[in-house]
């Protein structure tokens, strides 16, 4: 929290979780961004069963969450919260099916321009 303005800290993150956790806008274009942002907010303020809740249905929304990283303080909160460990196991399951998928077609098409470059940038 901001030093001295903790007051004014608080108020701004009710306001926004009260917004996240109402409808979304008609011309939301990511729900899953929202639902992200509603997990960071919820394990940053404590609210971990609404945290892990949100991380569930931004799962379902995105194959893969960019932004999610468990290693940020508000989402290591959650670690041993009931539910968290499936989310985690979710993801890594679903990354270890991305590169697999990644590197069959780097072996199907080797000669690929894509594939070219993205070995050039990996060396």
């Amino acid at each position: 929290r901001a030093t001295d303005r903790a007051d004014e800290a608080q108020k701004l993150a009710a306001r926004y979780l009260a917004s996240l956790r109402g409808p979304a806008p008609e011309e939301e274009d990511d729900p899953h961004m929202r639902a992200l942002d509603l997990a960071a907010l919820a394990a940053n303020e404590g609210y971990k069963d609404e945290a892990v809740a949100a991380l569930r249905t931004a799962f379902r929304l995105a194959h893969l969450l960019w932004g999610f990283d468990p290693k940020l303080p508000w989402f290591r909160s959650l670690e041993g919260h009931p539910g968290y460990a499936e989310v985690l196991a979710e993801r890594q399951r679903r990354i270890d099916q991305a590169r697999a998928e990644m590197r069959a077609i780097e072996a199907q098409y080797p000669d690929s321009v894509i594939v070219k470059t993205i070995r050039a940038a990996g060396s």
